[in-house]
């Protein structure tokens, strides 16, 4: 199946992973696990304001609209952190 993305749909994919390639790679995401917050206000903040927050969400409700924007997001955010055998069973570090 070929899926063809419109333009915001392509800008929000290539957002996701400038933004984990360039700030959030699995080692700095393990890092911020382990503190004492368990996660990084400075990262939220940057979610939020690429709108990744909202992906999921209706339109109505102030959101993406869900769907294809949503799995976007988790596609990219799967892709940076589960590292897959060649059968596909997601494996941790």
């Amino acid at each position: 199946m070929d899926i063809q993305f419109t333009e915001e749909q392509e800008l929000l994919r290539s957002s996701v992973q400038r933004l984990l390639r360039d700030q959030y790679d699995f080692d700095a995401r393990r890092k911020i696990v382990a503190t004492e917050e368990g996660f990084s206000r400075k990262h939220w903040t940057s979610f939020a304001e690429l709108g990744l927050l909202a992906a999921p969400f209706s339109e109505e409700a102030g959101g993406l609209g869900g769907g294809l924007g949503a799995g976007l997001v988790r596609k990219g955010l799967a892709l940076r952190f589960c590292q897959c055998h060649d059968d596909g069973a997601a494996r941790g570090r």
